[in-house]
């Protein structure tokens, strides 16, 4: 059983409101339904609204900010979020046999996941190489440093599998 991990909002009600005897632990709360279902439907709501192409986050950016900022704001939102994503998933102690299976399959799903920033490919390329070679330096340098990623199939459901854009599309001035 994986843990799911504590919110914001399931801290407060666990400090503030809940009995604490009576509150489940976080390996467990799947199996009190109520609970799960808050729990999955806040992370549901918390995707939606990031500052990314046609999400909610992403409509309000675009009207707040314009097209040309949107562009910006989301792809620096996307890129941090695939580097938190994927920080420790290649990690120096998993040894030479994993790791020369797991660093062209991680590249690779860089590489797909920032497709849809709009650059060439060799640009894509770069990029992901680069994520992946500052995600590794910071791995090496402070070893307990970890993402969360479960968080990777995030940015490939945003942009790489079902071709969502990071960017906003352009509306018509009146």
């Amino acid at each position: 059983m994986y843990p799911l991990g504590k919110n914001l909002l399931f801290l407060f009600f666990e400090k503030y409101v809940a009995d604490p005897a009576r509150v489940p632990n976080i390996h467990e709360i799947i199996h009190y339904p109520f609970l799960f279902a808050g729990f999955l439907s806040l992370i549901f709501t918390s995707i939606n609204l990031f500052p990314i192409g046609q999400l909610d986050g992403g409509h309000v950016l675009y009207g707040l900010v314009g097209h040309a900022w949107h562009k910006r704001i989301a792809a620096v939102v996307f890129l941090a979020f695939l580097f938190y994503a994927g920080l420790g998933f290649v990690h120096p102690k998993d040894g030479m046999d994993v790791l020369l299976y797991k660093i062209p399959l991680f590249i690779g799903f860089l590489y797909l996941a920032m497709r849809g920033l709009g650059l060439s490919n060799r640009d894509t390329w770069m990029y992901a190489l680069a994520l992946f070679a500052t995600q590794y330096i910071i791995v090496t340098v402070f070893p307990a440093a970890r993402g969360i990623q479960a968080g990777c199939f995030l940015p490939l459901l945003l942009d790489g599998l079902l071709a969502f854009n990071i960017r906003h599309p352009k509306t018509k001035s009146h």
